[in-house]
């Protein structure tokens, strides 16, 4: 199960800002990704690759059709018409 929340890094706890659908002892992945002033993330477009494809996970069809897709369009010349 994936969920996606926020946190703040308090003296060395990551602390939730909402409740979490986890029994007391489990243990977690945590993957870092700071959030401006505004609360907007930063956004390039490795990042957002990175959070499709952790939307992703549990479609595994879709991301094989995703792979092959970008594979095919690499193998491909680039055409620049004038």
């Amino acid at each position: 199960m994936i969920q996606h929340i926020q946190a703040i890094y308090d003296h060395g706890v990551f602390r939730p800002l909402g409740p979490l659908e986890l029994g007391d002892q489990t243990v977690v992945s945590l993957s870092i990704e700071e959030v401006k002033a505004d609360g907007a993330a930063p956004a390039t477009d490795k990042e957002a690759a990175r959070r499709i494809i952790g939307l992703l996970a549990d479609e595994p069809e879709l991301v094989d059709f995703i792979l092959e897709t970008v594979a095919e369009r690499r193998s491909r010349p680039l055409r620049i018409q004038p």
